[in-house]
C-alpha cells in the first residue's frame, strides 16, 4: 500500500532505532547505563556483523537500520560489576512497522504512524548489578546544633558516570523519618542534592558526593563509603560498625530570599 511504499523509502534512507540501556538500583530506582555494547549481526547464529554500538552517558544509543529484514543484537560488552545479559534480540523490520522481540518474552513494536511521524519511542533494556558487588547505604538527618534527629527532607539522587555527567537516578523522601536507606548501590560515585530542607532549616546549598566500594575483595584498608572532599554538613557516622552510614547536618533558620526582584515604596 502507499504507506508501506511511504516507509520503504524512508527505511532506504537509514531509519533510525532507538535503545535505552538501564541499571537498577535496588527495588526503587533505575538509572541510565553507559559503555554497556551491542552488536547486530545478520544470521541468527551471530556470526556475520552489521554495526556495533556503545550506550552513551545518557544510556542510548542509536541503530541505523537500512534493509527490510531480521536482524540480531547481543549485549557483547557489559560493564564491570553487572550481570552478563544473555538475551538475544530479534529486530524485525517490514513494510508495516519494527518489532524488537527478546529470548525472555520482552516484545516492542514500533507503527507505521510513529515511524512517519517521528514520534516512536525507546526500546528499554536493564542489567542488574552482580549480588555480592552491593551494598545498602543509610542517610541521617540531623540538626547541626543539637544533633537532633530530623525528618521531612528531600532529596534527588544522581550517579557521577565514568564520563563526569551527573545521571538522575530518582527523588529521596524522607517523609516523617530522620533516616533513609538507600539499597542495592553497586560501586561508584554519587551525589545527594537537597531539594526540600526539613521544616524551619536552611537547604543545603551545595552536594553531598560520596563514593561506594562495594567490592566483594576489597584491598586492606579501603573503606566500603568515603565522601569526597571535606564537606562542612556532613560525616561518616563513627558511631555505625559497618562504615556505611553518612550524616548530614541542616541548621535552624528560613532559607535566604532571592535577589533581583521588585522592591517596594
Amino acid at each position: 500500500n502507499n504507506q508501506g511504499n511511504t516507509l520503504y523509502a524512508i527505511w532506504k534512507r537509514m531509519l533510525p532505532v532507538t535503545i535505552s540501556k538501564t541499571w537498577s538500583l535496588g527495588s526503587n530506582f533505575t538509572a541510565p547505563l553507559e559503555g554497556a555494547g551491542f552488536t547486530v549481526y545478520s544470521d541468527p547464529e551471530c556470526t556475520e556483523i552489521v554495526t556495533g554500538k556503545v550506550s552513551a552517558s545518557d544510556g542510548k544509543f542509536t541503530l541505523y537500520l537500512k534493509d527490510i529484514g531480521t536482524y540480531y543484537m547481543k549485549e557483547t560488552t557489559v560493564p564491570d560489576g553487572f550481570e552478563d545479559n544473555t538475551n538475544i534480540y530479534t529486530i524485525t523490520v517490514t513494510g508495516i512497522g519494527i518489532e524488537v522481540a527478546s529470548t525472555d518474552g520482552d516484545v516492542y513494536t514500533i507503527s507505521a504512524e510513529e515511524l512517519l511521524s517521528g514520534t516512536q519511542g525507546t526500546y528499554k533494556i536493564n542489567n542488574v548489578p552482580k549480588d555480592d558487588h552491593m551494598v545498602n547505604i543509610t542517610v541521617k538527618k540531623i540538626d547541626a546544633d543539637t544533633n537532633e534527629g530530623l525528618s521531612g527532607a528531600q532529596f534527588t539522587l544522581c550517579y557521577v558516570q565514568s564520563s563526569g555527567v551527573d545521571a538522575l537516578v530518582g527523588t529521596i523522601d524522607f517523609g516523617e523519618d530522620t533516616g533513609y536507606t538507600i539499597e542495592g548501590l553497586p560501586s561508584g560515585t554519587y551525589k545527594l542534592i537537597e531539594t526540600n530542607a526539613p521544616a524551619g532549616y536552611v537547604i543545603l546549598n551545595s552536594a553531598t558526593e560520596f563514593v561506594v566500594n562495594a567490592s566483594p575483595d576489597p584491598e586492606e584498608g579501603e573503606e566500603v563509603l568515603a565522601l569526597n572532599g571535606t564537606p562542612a554538613d556532613a560525616e561518616i557516622d563513627s558511631s555505625d560498625p559497618s562504615g556505611k552510614t553518612i550524616i548530614i547536618k541542616n541548621h535552624a533558620g528560613a532559607a535566604l530570599p532571592s535577589t533581583g526582584g521588585p522592591g517596594t515604596n
